[in-house]
């Protein structure tokens, strides 16, 4: 009996988009293509309407951020070079696209014919111990398979009912016990589930609780709790969580995920004809054929979006993944309301797929399971086709919770080709590593672990979501591509060493073979440098020993729309034949073996091994080599003694030095501050390993350190002064100069020649120069030289001298001036004779003619006496300012601007009404008396602006003749219209 409830998502939107969509909009589609000489990576992206802006960011893969951005192509662009790239180097880049306002983000994991991975780590592998006899040839194919792709393996048997605590304290011993190693787990069957949290990453409230949480076995020694959520309202009774109850509280893990999880479990699932062992051993066989390719997918994608009509990118995650993985042109892009996608991908190929559609429940015998999504389609589509994509992505509500009957995303794996599938949206998935030969379960321990590297971190409405629901469904050590392997291996020996023969790999285009040894840890050690050509190798270096395996592995180039890598084949694994004989040891089949490490407890010996006759010997150590011993003497005293040596030998190296005035120290380099004469001598070293040593010795002058003063005499000195002499003491032999140029000085001993020295002042340096690990030394005096001056003798006192009579001085000398160019020099009033001569007055000069009827008497141009007659003013005044047309005052109120006129009159202008003197504002003149019932206003006697009172008539006219006729209207005069009197007195009018 069978109840169906379709469920619809939980957003919707107005309408759908037309062109591209809005989850093609959030995600940038990149590729890449490469070269090797030069190096160069290339990469490019579909065009997207309305791109505003492009910006690139480029990490090593092993970084953990950005950092700043390498370039900003135009919007235009869609294609970038990148010529800074190395060859063998994986890089990741984050292209960041703007379009319509929408942000959208793309990776790639790129790279130039980057070197195989030899060896992947170890893999912790939970099997259900209730499938595990039914599938034991299975399950040793699976542990051949891994040891042949480079995985150790740690397999332990776990029973459905151990706690999850029991299952976690099994993967934490591996880890614990190898940390650098131990990189994934495996899940098989039905393991125990860990639940966690209390939210609903699907948006369904009733579906909020704790869901499956497959990565607390990867998270080894974080603290999860189980005491604070309390949540018993939860539809499904799993997903339910209170305090005690077994599930933890934590949305997030803890910590960072440590391990790589995934897991295949076809537990409970009914809609399949076939029972839970041979679903699991459907699977089982299928990888393992994949992994032998003996089947391919085509390479290609298919993106089935039916959630488009929720207003978010929900399948943003599946353009990101699949545009590096299989290249943009290799996408199919399907009509999510036509042909469902079950029918789609039945029978047909694809190495990725994306699906999403609303979510579907269904009650299944009693029990409510989510079995399916709209239009995608449910396990009894699945069970009853052949679902071909390997790797899968999908979304909508409820299937995410995958712990239950028939659920959807589990029922992938049991149908057709399909390897994985995770539910991807919230938080989205990033697979892009595995176009560089990552398995898929690196890239679930990155999704785990991303909290901000590759963003967005969910393409759904949250503002935040945790993390606790992801989980890989599939074999995580799946890689994208495949190669054929070789087959049949045999290790014979050939003359005590091991000589390696195998069958050809069916496939074409390889670069070579590798050779592998394994050893007892479950680590392999690669045995060949380059790829080999042929089917056979021989190396003298590797001994022949019985019982130990061995693997051939094949080597191919790939290059695809992420880059080039060098990929590896699993391994045809083979055993040197014989019996395996006890080891040096005396252990049967120990690790013991001629050429391995042992210690023969000598602590002198070093890279101790088994002989060819069991005897463990090491190498004794070689005496320390001294390749240098220096110091940087001679040195002076109160500086610092360096003692330099440069040693190497094997083991840790001591050194014991020895030296004058008691030295010794055990430092490789030591040093000597502030040494003194007593340092000088003998320094010996000796270097020691512990077993052997060497010893050597360096002399070391030690020199007095210079030292002086200088100075001279009485400064500043004239320029008539003869040679100035220096007083120095202390060191002697240096040389003197002085600053700024111009002092003339002797360098040997500092004696100034102040006569030929220009004037200024001056620093002199002493320099001693540097010797025998002395710096130079310097000191410094200042001298002033002032420069003598021309003096002329001023005899008249008037300030000008005679240039005929000089003295040469640094003062001034009585009786004599600075200025020269005196040609009367007995004249004080003149300098030169001018043109009245020395002793005479100049044109110009101020005289006294002896006339009274003059004034303003001055010498004239005949060098006479002359002066001015004077005339009188209007006023009578001599030479007086009252002359016509000067102004004047006529003592007449009523009048302004008074002159002197010609006859000396003084005569003014009449002030008009307005107060202005000669105004046009006088009586009778026309004004304006501010009042509009005026008219003809003028200026009367008084100077009062008056006019003429007015009557203005119904129009407006002054003193005109229009009224009010009969009826009401205002007529006649100049209104221009004829009176219509009312005949009939009954108010109207004729019209």
């Amino acid at each position: 009996m069978k109840r169906l409830l379709a469920a619809l998502p939980i957003l919707l939107a107005a309408s759908l988009s037309l062109g591209q969509t809005m989850s093609q909009r959030a995600a940038v589609q990149v590729s890449a293509t490469v070269q090797a000489s030069p190096p160069r990576i290339t990469l490019a992206w579909p065009t997207i309407s309305g791109t505003t802006s492009l910006t690139i960011y480029r990490k090593l893969k092993t970084g953990t951020s950005w950092g700043n951005a390498i370039a900003s192509p135009a919007a235009s662009d869609l294609s970038w070079q990148d010529n800074s790239v190395t060859v063998g180097t994986v890089y990741e880049y984050r292209l960041v696209r703007v379009s319509n306002g929408a942000t959208g983000t793309g990776y790639i994991c790129t790279g130039i014919d980057v070197l195989p991975v030899d060896f992947r780590g170890k893999v912790v592998l939970l099997v259900d111990n209730t499938i595990a006899s039914a599938l034991n040839s299975e399950l040793q194919q699976l542990e051949q398979d891994l040891r042949a792709d480079g995985w150790g393996v740690l397999r332990n048997d776990v029973a459905p009912s151990a706690t999850v605590s029991s299952v976690r304290g099994i993967i934490a011993g591996h880890y614990n016990a190898d940390p650098a190693n131990v990189k994934a787990v495996y899940i098989i069957g039905h393991v125990p589930v860990p639940y966690s949290g209390n939210q609903a990453p699907d948006g369904h409230d009733e579906h909020t609780g704790a869901w499956p949480c497959d990565g607390y076995y990867g998270e080894v020694n974080g603290t999860w709790s189980d005491n604070s959520v309390n949540n018993g309202g939860a539809q499904r009774p799993a997903n339910r969580n209170i305090p005690g109850d077994g599930k933890f509280d934590q949305n997030n893990f803890p910590n960072e995920v440590e391990l790589q999880v995934g897991r295949v479990d076809l537990f409970d699932l009914p809609a399949y004809s076939l029972p839970y062992v041979e679903l699991m051993r459907n699977y089982l066989n299928k990888a393992h054929n994949y992994k032998l390719k003996s089947w391919t997918p085509q390479a290609r994608g298919i993106m089935f979006d039916n959630l488009q009509f929720v207003s978010y990118p929900l399948a943003a995650s599946g353009w990101r993944a699949m545009g590096p993985l299989v290249g943009p042109a290799n996408i199919t892009t399907a009509a999510q309301s036509a042909t469902p996608f079950y029918m789609l991908v039945n029978n047909n190929s694809y190495l990725w797929t994306y699906a999403s559609g609303g979510g579907g429940q269904e009650t299944y015998d009693g029990v409510l399971t989510y079995h399916g999504a709209g239009n995608v389609g449910s396990i009894h589509n699945y069970a009853a086709t052949n679902m071909n994509g390997v790797f899968n992505m999908s979304f909508g509500s409820y299937f995410g919770d995958w712990d239950n009957k028939n659920n959807f995303l589990r029922s992938a794996l049991a149908s057709g080709q399909a390897l994985t599938n995770v539910w991807s949206s919230i938080p989205g998935w990033y697979f892009h590593h595995m176009g560089m030969g990552e398995n898929i379960g690196y890239s679930a321990w990155a999704t785990m672990n991303n909290t901000s590297l590759y963003a967005p971190l969910h393409d759904g409405w949250q503002g935040s979501i945790g993390k606790v629901h992801l989980g890989l469904m599939g074999d995580p050590t799946l890689r994208m591509k495949m190669v054929a392997p070789p087959q049949d291996l045999t290790v014979s020996n050939s003359a005590g060493a091991a000589a390696f023969s195998w069958t050809a790999s069916i496939e074409t285009g390889l670069a070579g073979y590798h050779v592998y040894e394994f050893a007892s840890s479950g680590s392999i050690t690669r045995l060949t440098t380059n790829p080999i050509a042929g089917t056979s190798y021989t190396n003298a270096a590797i001994p022949y020993i019985a019982g130990r395996q061995y693997m051939v592995r094949a080597v191919k180039l790939e290059s695809g729309t992420s880059g080039s890598y060098y990929n590896l084949s699993l391994g045809a694994i083979g055993t040197a034949a014989g019996a395996p004989a006890p080891d040096c040891a005396g252990i049967v089949g120990g690790s013991a073996l001629p050429g391995t490490p042992c210690n023969d407890n000598n602590p002198c010996t070093t890279n101790d091994a088994w002989s060819s006759g069991c005897q463990c010997a090491g190498v004794a150590p070689a005496a320390p080599v001294i390749s240098s011993l220096s110091s940087n003497g001679p040195v002076c005293a109160g500086s610092t003694l360096t003692l330099s040596l440069s040693a190497s030998g094997s083991g840790t190296l001591t050194y014991s030095w020895t030296g004058p005035n008691n030295f010794s120290a055990s430092v490789q380099n030591p040093a000597i501050t502030t040494v003194s004469a007593a340092a000088a001598g003998t320094y010996t070293v000796t270097v020691s390993n512990g077993c052997t040593s060497v010893q050597q010795s360096v002399n070391v002058a030690v020199s007095a350190a210079p030292s002086a003063t200088i100075t001279y005499g009485a400064s500043p000195v004239c320029s008539t002064a003869g040679s100035i002499a220096v007083t120095r003491t202390g060191t002697a032999g240096g040389s003197y100069t002085a600053a700024p140029a111009g002092l003339s000085i002797n360098s040997s001993t500092g004696a100034v020649a102040a006569g030929s020295s220009t004037g200024g002042t001056y620093t002199v340096t002493y320099t001693v120069a540097a010797s025998e690990g002395c710096l130079a030394f310097s000191a410094t005096a200042g001298i002033t030289i002032t420069e003598a001056t021309s003096w002329y003798a001023d005899a008249d006192g008037d300030g000008a001298g005679n240039p005929g009579v000089t003295l040469q001085s640094c003062s001034q000398p009585n009786g004599y001036v600075a200025v020269s160019g005196d040609a009367c020099p007995n004249d004080p009033l003149k300098t030169s004779p001018g043109n009245c001569g020395c002793g005479n007055l100049e044109p110009g000069s101020a005289c006294d003619d002896g006339n009274a009827n003059t004034s303003d008497d001055v010498i004239d141009g005949t060098c006479q006496c002359a002066g001015t007659p004077v005339n009188a003013d209007c006023l009578g005044a001599p030479n007086g300012t009252a002359l016509p047309g000067t102004p004047c005052n006529d003592n007449d109120a009523a009048t302004g601007n008074d002159q002197w006129n010609a006859n000396c009159e003084c005569i003014g202008q009449v002030i008009d009404c307005l107060g202005t003197p000669g105004g046009s504002a006088l009586p009778g003149t026309p004004c304006n008396d501010a009042n509009p019932l005026t008219v003809n206003d003028a200026w009367n006697a008084q100077c009062f602006c008056l006019g003429e009172q007015v009557v203005f008539d119904c129009a407006g006219t002054p003193n005109g003749t229009a009224f009010i006729d009969a009826c009401g209207q205002c007529a006649g005069g100049s209104t221009g219209l004829v009176p219509n009197p009312d005949v009939d007195a009954d108010g109207d009018r004729l019209r």
